[in-house]
């Protein structure tokens, strides 16, 4: 019965993924297998990787740690807590009545904890890599630290189980009685230990969490193209996935390229990953084809490969370069930080090939020249055309949603927690 009732929900969520596991199966993207090793969980606590992702911690990212996380005494109340939780869960369930969640949210909490810890060691990055090689979907596995949301959930139940535990009488265990004033107390300073035991994330990081600041110019830039009805991609310079921008106390930040959300058409940029780790600067590949084949056309001075005596600003080579850009759906290219030596040299508005629509004091756009769009290869146009195949996947998972929901008379209407049918009878409100 285990086995049957298995093999249903496995094939229950076959049905419904498959909108998204049809294109994942026929799609060319690549995931670099360097990341199961990059981007595996860490100890950010003096307890070791272990106690880390107890304290649902683990995170590869140092920059990403707030501030006081490592401090031993913080550590030990935060796995305390986290401990003191999963014993308020394992009450839970053994007080009853036996809740339908229970079983299925220890197994899943058990089995990302199990994901997040094997890939944090060699063998376990070593057989994530080699899955990876052979096929690129495994690459999910790779944050294990994701896969710890169902045990901080299971630990947030669990925090609320404990205050239940402490304030319930013990004559009373086995009834379903309210909260206690102890229990209310106990809840309380739960929670407000929580919140205590991570002082670096109050007042948005310690400062460290501001608003960046957009000048007038992204408006104007992200309206030229919007508004223009032709297809075709951004291709977004410098070839870096992040843009220094200045934040609205004034100072100095780094934050992923706005333009990659800017606009209503596709964005191609650098998805490549650069980790600074003990053992120097390493780089995880993107995984975008698109974006692999157009940083290809770019030349050494534009991608920060070594110089090998590039064009230099307004060359003929630059015409070549216009043609390629558009033969792979290339309409715009947008340059952030529109000054030397950071502009990207052959890219200004009288290089032959591009026709300069928008120069300011830190944007430059460029339209690939009409010309060379014509000679492109008509069919690229930037935008992803669905097969028959992924259709069809479409088509049966929404058959399968409305059928299940035909089949079990299921409502849309909301009720409220009494049923109709309830023997007990409602008293009039005065």
């Amino acid at each position: 019965m285990v086995l049957v009732r298995a093999g249903v929900v496995a094939g229950a969520l076959t049905v419904v993924s498959l909108p998204w596991l049809v294109p994942a199966l026929g799609a060319s993207a690549s995931t670099d297998p360097a990341g199961a090793e990059l981007f595996a969980a860490r100890a950010d606590t003096p307890f070791g990787v272990t106690g880390s992702l107890l304290a649902l911690g683990g995170i590869w990212n140092a920059q990403a740690v707030p501030a006081g996380y490592d401090s031993v005494v913080l550590a030990l109340g935060q796995l305390l807590l986290s401990l003191t939780a999963l014993a308020g869960w394992v009450w839970l369930l053994r007080r009853g009545p036996r809740t339908p969640y229970g079983v299925a949210l220890s197994v899943a909490a058990a089995v990302g904890f199990t994901i997040a810890l094997v890939g944090s060691t060699s063998a376990g990055q070593t057989a994530l890599a080699a899955a990876i090689s052979a096929w690129p979907g495994f690459g999910t596995l790779r944050d294990g630290q994701l896969y710890l949301a169902p045990l901080a959930l299971l630990q947030a139940v669990g925090i609320a189980g404990v205050a239940q535990w402490i304030g319930t009488p013990r004559r009373a265990a086995s009834e379903n009685t309210g909260p206690t004033p102890l229990g209310r107390a106990t809840g309380a300073a739960l929670a407000l230990l929580s919140v205590a035991l991570l002082p670096g994330l109050a007042w948005g990081g310690a400062g460290a969490l501001s608003p960046v600041h957009y000048s007038e110019e992204w408006q104007r830039v992200q309206r030229m193209v919007d508004d223009d009805p032709a297809p075709g991609a951004v291709l977004t310079l410098p070839w870096s996935a992040y843009r220094g921008m200045d934040r609205a106390d004034g100072g100095h930040t780094v934050v992923l390229d706005p333009a990659v959300k800017l606009f209503e058409r596709p964005v191609v940029w650098n998805d490549a990953l650069r980790v600074d780790t003990p053992d120097g600067l390493r780089v995880a590949q993107g995984e975008d084809p698109w974006a692999r084949a157009v940083g290809e056309l770019l030349p050494p001075e534009v991608t920060g490969a070594p110089d090998s005596g590039g064009a230099e600003p307004g060359d003929p080579d630059s015409a070549r370069l216009a043609a390629e850009l558009a033969a792979l759906g290339v309409r715009y290219v947008l340059v952030h930080d529109n000054a030397p030596p950071e502009n990207q040299n052959m890219f200004t508005p009288e290089a032959p090939g591009f026709v300069g629509v928008h120069s300011g004091t830190e944007l430059l756009l460029l339209r690939v020249d009409a010309a060379a769009s014509q000679e492109a290869a008509p069919n690229r146009s930037g935008e992803s055309d669905i097969s028959g195949l992924e259709v069809t996947g479409w088509l049966v998972t929404v058959g399968a949603v409305v059928w299940s929901i035909a089949a079990s008379r299921s409502s849309w209407s909301l009720r409220g927690p009494t049923s109709r049918n309830s023997s007990s009878p409602r008293r009039p409100r005065r």
